[in-house]
C-alpha cells in the first residue's frame, strides 16, 4: 500500500493539480523579504518530493519522495550528494537529528530508518503494522513518529525502545498523524487534523483546535503554531490559550462558466507546505497554487502577505527554511533553493 492508493486527504491532493488559475495580488506594507536576483537554484529527484529539511549548520539539504529515495544537496550551490534508497514504496518525511550526524526518515512501508548521514548506512530500524507518515526531532535523544493508526509513538534514538504511545484524536478511515512538530524546548508535541497539543513527558492531551491542517509547525519562540490547510489557506494558533489568532486568506481567481456565462470566479487554494523563518518574523506557505507566500507576522494584527516566489509548475508539497535560504519541493519532483534578502 503506498500514499497513491490512501485517501485523498493522507498526502496533500496528490491527485490535484492547479490549473487555469491567477493569483490575487500580494497587499505589501513595511518590512519585506524577496528573493534575491539570479540566486534560485532548480533541482530535481523522479518522483514528488514529500518532505524537505536542512542541516543544524545550514550546509546540507535532504528530501525524501514518493520512489523511497531520501537525497542531498549541497544548499549553497545544490551540488548533488548521496542518493538512499531507503524504504519499499513510499518515503514519507525526512529529517535531521540535533546532533547534525544523522538522518530520520518515515516510510508506507511502516519503517522508520536511523541513518548514519555521511554513509547512509543503516543505525537502527523500528518497524510498525502501518504507514509512517508524521515525524519530529524532539531533542537529542528522542523523536515523534505519527502512523496511520493514529498513534504518535516516541522512540528512544540511542536503542529500539518505543517509549511511549500516544492516542491522536481522529477518524481511522479518514485521518491520519501526517505532520508532528516538538516545540522548541521539547516539552509539548503537535499533531495536525485537528490541530492538537499533547505533553512530550505524559502524553497527556493539552487541547485541540478544529481544523484540516495538513502540516504544522511551531514558531522558533514556542509560542504559536502554523498550520497549512487541506481545504483553503492556513492559520497562525497560539499556544497558551490554544487558539486560532488569524486566518490566511490563499484564494485565486480563475474563469468558470456560470448560469451568467463565464465570469471570474475566487477559489480557495489548499495549502501543503508551512515553515517559519529562523527568527520567527516571517513564514511561508506553499500549495495547489504553486506559489510560495512569505508573509509577515505583526504584533497585534493579522499577518500580512509580502512576497510570492513563482517557478514551480506543480502543488507545492514540501518547504524548508535556514539562514537566509528558502527552499520549495513540488508533486512534480521539482525542488528550488531560494536566496532571500530583507528591505522595504
Amino acid at each position: 500500500m503506498t500514499f497513491r492508493s490512501l485517501k485523498p486527504a493522507a498526502l496533500m491532493g496528490l491527485a490535484l493539480l492547479a490549473v487555469g488559475v491567477s493569483p490575487l495580488r500580494a497587499q505589501d506594507a513595511g518590512e519585506t523579504i524577496r528573493a534575491a536576483a539570479g540566486e534560485s537554484i532548480s533541482l530535481s529527484q523522479p518522483r514528488a518530493v514529500t518532505s524537505l529539511d536542512i542541516d543544524p549548520r545550514g550546509e546540507t539539504l535532504a528530501a525524501s519522495g514518493l520512489d523511497g529515495a531520501v537525497r542531498l544537496w549541497s544548499l549553497a550551490t545544490g551540488a548533488a550528494g548521496p542518493v538512499f534508497q531507503i524504504h519499499e514504496g513510499d518515503a514519507a518525511a525526512v529529517r535531521f537529528t540535533a546532533d547534525d550526524r544523522h538522518l530520520l526518515t518515515t516510510g508506507a512501508d511502516g519503517q522508520v530508518a536511523l541513518l548514519d548521514a555521511t554513509a547512509g548506512t543503516r543505525v537502527r530500524t523500528w518497524r510498525f503494522p502501518t504507514w509512517c507518515l508524521g515525524l519530529a526531532v524532539i531533542d537529542g535523544d528522542t523523536a515523534a513518529v505519527g502512523c496511520a493508526d493514529l498513534k504518535i509513538r516516541i522512540l528512544n534514538l540511542g536503542d529500539d525502545r518505543v517509549v511511549r504511545e500516544i492516542q491522536a484524536p481522529g477518524d481511522l478511515q479518514y485521518q491520519y498523524v501526517i505532520s508532528l512538530s516538538a516545540s522548541p524546548d521539547g516539552r509539548l508535541l503537535a499533531s495536525n487534523n485537528p490541530l492538537t497539543l499533547y505533553d512530550v513527558e505524559t502524553g497527556e492531551q493539552r487541547g485541540s483546535v478544529p481544523s484540516f491542517a495538513q502540516r504544522v509547525t511551531f514558531s522558533p519562540d514556542g509560542r504559536s503554531l502554523l498550520g497549512g490547510s487541506m481545504k483553503a489557506g492556513a492559520s497562525v494558533v497560539s499556544v497558551d490559550p490554544l487558539q486560532v489568532r488569524a486566518r490566511l486568506v490563499t484564494d485565486v481567481e480563475q474563469q468558470a462558466q456560470t448560469p451568467s456565462g463565464r465570469q471570474t470566479v475566487r477559489q480557495g487554494m489548499p495549502i501543503y507546505g508551512v515553515v517559519w523563518s529562523p527568527d520567527g518574523r516571517f513564514f511561508a506557505t506553499g500549495g495547489l497554487d504553486r506559489l510560495v507566500r512569505i508573509w509577515r507576522m505583526q504584533d497585534g494584527a493579522e499577518p500580512v502577505e509580502v512576497t510570492r516566489l513563482e517557478g514551480h509548475e506543480s502543488a507545492i508539497s514540501a518547504l524548508a527554511w535556514r539562514g537566509d535560504h528558502l527552499v520549495s519541493g513540488d508533486l512534480g519532483g521539482h525542488i528550488r533553493i531560494w536566496r532571500l534578502t530583507s528591505g522595504s
